[in-house]
């Protein structure tokens, strides 16, 4: 009969009650099984503004739309989103690139996600080298937040690049269309239930 590694007793007698292993506390397994991931959508908020950096090498702190506050997030006009509940959440941030104007050259521009003011993740990175170009750049990511994290998002015209582009919305001609945001961030929290 196999047993469980550091056990004497059989397999099939502690495998619906294993608590310890391998140096750390572990799930009783006939939990585990009767768990699933929910989720819940926490924040859904979006800039239809025009957001251009200054300048070549000088990132723009993105912006979101207005300021609001609910349970679980409290976010700033200047787009810092702060955390009110710790948690597991999964983030989903969309930017409408485009190139509005310079004629010569390809403009690079380079999209960044922060927690508390320290980049996490790659930077998203695209080269525009026209000024009829617009092209959606996502950054995703799962995190447990504490309460009190600040999450903000840069854009940035690289200086290798013209100093042209940034975010732009999109507004449709044709009636009864909703326009695109040139930013939005959608927030799930993620959680067990029992």
């Amino acid at each position: 009969m196999p047993k469980l590694l550091g056990s004497t007793q059989p397999a099939t007698s502690e495998i619906g009650v294993m608590t310890e292993g391998l140096g750390h506390p572990l799930w009783p397994v006939e939990d585990t099984l009767s768990r699933t991931v929910e989720t819940q959508e926490v924040l859904k908020t979006s800039s239809f503004d025009v957001q251009d950096p200054a300048g070549l090498g000088v990132a723009l702190q993105v912006q979101f739309g207005a300021a609001e506050t609910n349970q679980f997030f409290d976010v700033s006009s200047a787009g810092a989103i702060t955390c009110l509940v710790a948690g597991e959440y999964s983030l989903n941030a969309k930017f409408s690139v485009a190139r509005t104007g310079g004629s010569q050259g390809e403009s690079q521009l380079y999209v960044r996600g922060l927690l508390n003011g320290s980049q996490v993740g790659d930077s998203v990175h695209t080269i525009i080298d026209s000024t009829r170009i617009e092209i959606n750049m996502y950054l995703e990511a799962i995190r447990f937040l504490d309460v009190g994290d600040v999450i903000t998002c840069e854009i940035i015209r690289d200086s290798d690049g013209n100093n042209s582009g940034g975010l732009d919305p999109g507004v449709p001609d044709v009636p009864n269309w909703n326009p695109a945001p040139s930013a939005s961030m959608r927030i799930t929290r993620l959680f067990l239930n029992e």
